[in-house]
């Protein structure tokens, strides 16, 4: 993403001014242009050491998230609680996230205090964050849709969402103001945006700004609105104008189920066909197959289990298909 807006730049294109890129990739960086910006953040610290980790536990206090400055998919991410062994949870965090192909190789963390969410849903299946999916050009910015996420497996994988947001509209207004927010502090000029905001009983709270879309989104954004996205990003980059979007037509789901955060081995597993056989699913494509040991410690790309996309005229028959590919009716294994 940087070489891009970097390339785009030199070539006299529409993309993020130089200033914003650090905040784009480093999460210590962002924390400071956010706050910076008057965007009410966590606290957080640097970690480059365990020395480093048990002075940030002390500064900011627990319970706390310990994650990579540039990370993604939720790698060598942690909860940092008063019963965890601070060396055993340094050594475990830098050997996973160094040897991972898809982090920088640097051992540089930030270690945040934990926003705690609070239940804004009526439906308790829905948890309480959400994400924000943005067209920003020149400066200006078009928010698509609020999506609604499913909870989290442990440690902060994700298990899917549906889009868009079933939300009452002041909940979305306060949402959407702190996600423009968020993107004008970071510097955003020219891109789209993931925004992942906390639902705090505070208000809401922003996660992390990301200059891309979240996944799926241009499947959700298609099903959902009738919406060319793709166009959208192309015209952002050659600086043509993009088409406004229409109004909702139906609700559409994103599901990557995950496995146990423990070794295990599959013993049971749907096939793609019996997941197509569910009138919602448009799409369904399966990571593993029974015998195989899913590689969870990776994070959620390494622990999703199955990639599908429902879509439906409301969201309930969507979260119905959450619940079953949560079952063991869907995924079983062997008892340890």
């Amino acid at each position: 993403m940087t070489e891009t807006h970097a390339a785009a730049l030199e070539l006299g294109l529409p993309a993020n001014s130089p200033e914003s890129l650090p905040a784009l990739r480093s999460k210590e960086a962002q924390r400071t242009a956010l706050a910076k910006g008057g965007v009410p953040i966590p606290g957080f610290a640097s970690v480059l050491s365990l020395s480093d980790l048990v002075s940030a536990v002390a500064e900011v206090g627990l319970p706390a998230v310990l994650k990579p400055s540039a990370g993604v998919g939720s790698m060598a991410t942690y909860r940092v609680t008063e019963d965890v062994d601070l060396a055993e949870l340094w050594d475990m965090a830098t050997a996973r996230y160094t040897a991972d192909p898809r982090g920088d190789g640097s051992v540089h963390f930030v270690l945040e205090e934990m926003l705690i969410g609070e239940r804004w849903h009526d439906d308790p299946r829905y948890a309480p964050y959400v994400s924000v999916e943005s067209l920003v050009q020149n400066g200006s910015v078009t928010h698509c849709a609020v999506t609604d996420k499913f909870p989290l497996s442990e440690p902060f994988r994700e298990n899917g969402n549906v889009f868009p947001s079933s939300l009452p509209g002041h909940r979305i207004d306060l949402i959407l103001e702190c996600a423009t927010q968020a993107i004008h502090a970071v510097g955003i000029r020219n891109s789209m945006v993931h925004t992942e905001v906390m639902l705090t009983a505070a208000g809401p709270r922003i996660i992390e700004v990301n200059s891309r879309l979240g996944g799926a989104a241009i499947e959700m954004l298609q099903l959902s609105f009738d919406y060319d996205v793709v166009t959208a990003m192309a015209n952002i980059a050659t600086g043509r104008p993009i088409a406004p979007m229409g109004p909702r037509l139906r609700s559409t789901g994103q599901y990557v189920p995950q496995s146990p955060a423990r070794d295990v081995t599959l013993a049971q597993v749907p096939t793609v066909d019996q997941l197509m056989a569910f009138d919602e699913v448009v799409e369904a494509e399966l990571f593993y197959e029974v015998g195989d040991r899913p590689d969870w410690a990776r994070g959620t790309s390494g622990g999703k289990l199955a990639r599908l996309i429902a879509t439906s005229e409301s969201p309930d028959p969507l979260l119905d298909l959450a619940d079953f590919l949560a079952s063991d009716k869907a995924f079983s294994y062997v008892p340890d």
